[in-house]
């Protein structure tokens, strides 16, 4: 199923629930695998999965892992989303389409990840989805900011699905 099994130190000695699925794209034209791992290493941040512009699917580490992708989180009561979650990462920048196949290769993974898991639709988010509250100003270290998560684009879904809702519910 993947093309290669990485790994990374930036994980926690606990232990994931996996009840959620988070998609996140990078959002700049230079990612690639290297460049992600490289990311990983220097920011001290980490995703489960990785699809690259190619559909290549790579698996990070250990779903039973907690990793650190999302600083403060919050959905709906739960907070620290990092312990309930298994992050995808998808190689691509907001401004241009998904190509098919790459939008194919997320799709078979998070459907591969619902049915191992027993993680339900509704339980499938965006990196957006996981804000406290709003911020006028985008500030790179105000973790609160709802301007600093604003992915997965909408141009992951639009072809397909009016909005995310209609995606989450033809998984």
């Amino acid at each position: 199923m993947y093309k290669q099994e990485l790994q990374t130190n930036n994980k926690s000695k606990w232990i994931n629930t996996r009840e959620f699925i988070i998609v996140h794209h990078t959002g700049t034209k230079q990612g690639t695998i290297k460049w992600v791992l490289r990311t990983i290493t220097v920011w001290n941040v980490s995703c489960h999965y990785v699809v690259d512009f190619n559909w290549d699917k790579y698996k990070i580490w250990s779903t039973n892992d907690i990793l650190w992708h999302c600083w403060v989180s919050e959905w709906k009561e739960i907070k620290s989303m990092n312990f309930y979650s298994i992050w995808i990462e998808v190689i691509w920048w907001k401004w241009e389409e998904f190509p098919r196949e790459q939008r194919v290769a997320v799709r078979e993974l998070i459907q591969h990840l619902m049915k191992t898991f027993n993680i339900p639709k509704e339980n499938v988010l965006r990196h957006a989805d996981l804000t406290w509250d709003w911020s006028s100003e985008w500030i790179l270290w105000d973790w609160k900011s709802k301007s600093r998560k604003t992915d997965i684009s909408n141009l992951f879904w639009n072809h397909w699905f009016k909005n995310w809702k209609e995606y989450q519910e033809s998984l």
